[in-house]
């Protein structure tokens, strides 16, 4: 039989805080008789046991904290998508939940929120890319290579809001968010992301390159946004095409070579 977690809660509204953690994702088990429990399934293995304060006390020997002005712990639950971060926070708060009480996690692979629900009991939400979450931990005295979680190219340009423009058209898709000042970022283009940093000192001395499963294709549709990448250039890595942004830094979108068979 499989261990199964169940978190209790003490809480002032039964009635108001099923329909929070409905909003989260729970879906409430058989009704308790005298109405001062419920709790709300989130999986077959993970359940939280929402309690009046009343029935709380008669399971937990020590004073309840106030979650309001103290933090005695961070429950967290995964979901499927970025979107559905969001999508969970924005329910929470319309059944009466706060959005942020912590900041916001954003490391490319994984992102987080956090809301708390009308007692002050703080919940975040994550997400972490499979392919990151998948592999398996090994002890740092097996395992001696680098384990990359994300790639982000930076770029250096002097005027934001105009490389912002091009940059649009180029990736098909405005950016993703803006984590400082000065700063926007694309996230999933692929494994990767782009960042843009104005820094007139530094603009026009980047580089990047772009791998693309069809060079014609890329360049047709950039065509199609105003963009002429120009003559496409063979090489021992495939075929190649360069481009300069409006600070002429590099931009260089490369096909590698079909293998070919041979025949007998």
């Amino acid at each position: 039989m499989p261990k199964t977690m169940s978190i209790n809660l003490p809480i002032t509204d039964l009635v108001r805080s099923t329909a929070f953690y409905e909003a989260v994702g729970g879906t409430r088990r058989a009704k308790f008789p005298d109405d001062t429990a419920a709790c709300m399934v989130f999986s077959e293995s993970i359940q939280a046991m929402l309690q009046t304060h009343d029935t709380y006390r008669q399971v937990a020997s020590t004073p309840m904290a106030d979650p309001h002005g103290t933090s005695a712990a961070l429950i967290a639950l995964t979901v499927e998508s970025r979107d559905e971060v969001n999508a969970t926070i924005d329910r929470a708060v319309a059944s009466g939940g706060r959005a942020d009480p912590n900041p916001r996690q954003d490391h490319g692979f994984m992102f987080g929120r956090s809301v708390q629900d009308p007692d002050g009991h703080v919940w975040e939400v994550l997400w972490m890319d499979p392919a990151t979450a998948g592999g398996s931990a090994l002890a740092a005295d097996q395992d001696c290579t680098l384990k990359i979680g994300y790639l982000f190219a930076a770029m250096f340009v002097s005027n934001l809001e105009a490389s912002e423009a091009f940059y649009t058209k180029v990736l098909g898709r405005e950016p993703d968010d803006r984590p400082a000042d000065r700063l926007i970022q694309w996230r999933g283009v692929s494994n990767a992301g782009i960042r843009l940093f104005e820094d007139t000192a530094k603009a026009g001395r980047s580089t990047m390159t772009i791998v693309v499963a069809d060079i014609e294709r890329t360049k047709r549709f950039l065509n199609v946004h105003g963009i002429d990448l120009g003559q496409t250039l063979q090489g021992d890595f495939g075929r190649i095409v360069q481009l300069g942004d409006p600070d002429k830094n590099s931009i260089t979108f490369a096909e590698p070579p079909r293998l070919s068979v041979k025949h007998a």
